[in-house]
C-alpha cells in the first residue's frame, strides 16, 4: 500500500511524456496487427520490454553507482551536482510560473 500512491503519482506525472512516443507505437502495432495479430502483439511486446527494461536497469544500477562514487571519493562532488541540477530545475519552474502569470523576464 505504501508504494501505491507514489507509483500512481509517477504514472500521472510521466504519462504525458511517454504518450508522445507511445501513441505512434500503438498506431503502428494496430495497423500491423490488422494483417497479422501476432506481428502486432510482438511489436508491442518488444516495445514494452525495451521501455520497461531501461527503467528497471536505471533502478537497479543506483546502488552500484553510489558504491563506485564512494569508492572513487566522488560522493561529495555528486551531491553538489545534484544540488545544482535541482536549483536549475527549480529556477526553470519559477521562470515558467512567472511567464504564466504574465511577467516578462
Amino acid at each position: 500500500m505504501g508504494a501505491l500512491l507514489p507509483c500512481l503519482l509517477y504514472g500521472v506525472i510521466l504519462g504525458p511524456c511517454s504518450f508522445a512516443f507511445l501513441a505512434p507505437m500503438i498506431g503502428i502495432s494496430f495497423s500491423a496487427g490488422s494483417a497479422s495479430w501476432t506481428f502486432g502483439a510482438s511489436l508491442m511486446a518488444v516495445f514494452a520490454l525495451g521501455h520497461c527494461g531501461t527503467i528497471v536497469a536505471a533502478g537497479t544500477a543506483g546502488d552500484r553507482v553510489r558504491f563506485l562514487l564512494e569508492k572513487k571519493g566522488l560522493a561529495t562532488a555528486a551531491l553538489w551536482v545534484k544540488r545544482a541540477c535541482g536549483l536549475i530545475v527549480a529556477g526553470a519552474g519559477l521562470l515558467e510560473a512567472l511567464r504564466a502569470f504574465g511577467v516578462n523576464i
